[in-house]
């Protein structure tokens, strides 16, 4: 979707961007078992496609993060999601690094699941491209705010 970068996006702004993306992927054949959204920001996200589409979410708690404060503490946790072959959709808010949804992505493949990403920005040069996107923003792109931030 080519406009310039909102980065304030409004909830409506939200509503569209999880339409947009729940639209695509449902056209392009994907129909996964759960959608997994990534604690914090991916967790609203998560839940706006799973009233879209009537497919269950799993929230789990997973940060690529490394440095000072809470950070260090962080406790990854990646719940099992039995029905290996199973198709899931990974969905966060912002695919920045890309670490984050590079890690979790390749521990659920690794435990045989067929994985497609999400996320509603992504960022040029992550290390991640999700399979499906609502903004494409530059390296040097500002901050996004995200209605659930404020």
């Amino acid at each position: 979707m080519s406009q310039s970068v909102l980065t304030h996006p409004t909830w409506v702004d939200i509503q569209k961007s999880v339409g947009y993306i729940s639209a695509k992927m449902m056209r392009m054949g994907g129909h996964p078992r759960h959608i997994i959204g990534l604690c914090r920001g991916g967790l609203i996200p998560a839940v706006m496609m799973s009233h879209m589409t009537e497919i269950p979410v799993i929230p789990i708690s997973y940060s690529s993060k490394e440095g000072e404060g809470e950070n260090q503490s962080y406790e990854n946790c990646l719940p099992g999601l039995g029905d290996v072959d199973s198709q899931i959709l990974i969905i966060d808010d912002i695919c920045d690094s890309g670490k984050t949804m590079d890690e979790v992505a390749s521990e659920y493949m690794n435990r045989g699941h067929k994985v497609i990403t999400a996320a509603l920005y992504y960022k040029e040069g992550a290390v991640w491209c999700p399979d499906f996107y609502w903004q494409k923003i530059p390296a040097d792109s500002p901050w996004i705010l995200f209605p659930w931030e404020m």
